[in-house]
């Protein structure tokens, strides 16, 4: 289990939680059958969090909600994501307690602000 920021699309709030690192457990947290995972830097420092995201948003019969945005490039985030970190052989690494603040800190009317 690794301890990851969550950003549910429906209440717009982050919260935390513990996520497998499991395919279908990643994809029953973002409500989804595809995800895509990007890598890029939240707050002003220079470490790199990998965000989860929804990759079905752009073909959803619906109206989306928008949960992620990039500051310095034009890209964005919909539906549920989360951002935790990596190990060096490639699996989910959990938060400390300070990325998980900078995270939340980070968070504006329930978008997450990040950039490349």
């Amino acid at each position: 289990m690794a301890r990851v920021v969550f950003i549910n699309a429906e209440t717009r709030k982050p919260e935390v939680r513990d996520i497998p690192d499991d395919y279908k457990a990643i994809q029953h947290a973002l409500g989804c059958d595809m995800y895509g995972i990007i890598g890029r830097k939240i707050g002003d420092g220079r470490k790199v969090y990998d965000i989860y995201h929804d990759d079905e948003f752009l073909y959803k019969q619906r109206t989306c909600v928008r949960t992620g945005m990039c500051c310095n490039y034009d890209e964005q985030l919909y539906e549920n994501i989360f951002v935790a970190r990596h190990t060096s052989s490639g699996a989910i690494k959990g938060l400390t307690d300070e990325e998980i603040e900078t995270i939340k800190q980070n968070v504006v009317q329930g978008v997450l602000l990040y950039k490349l």
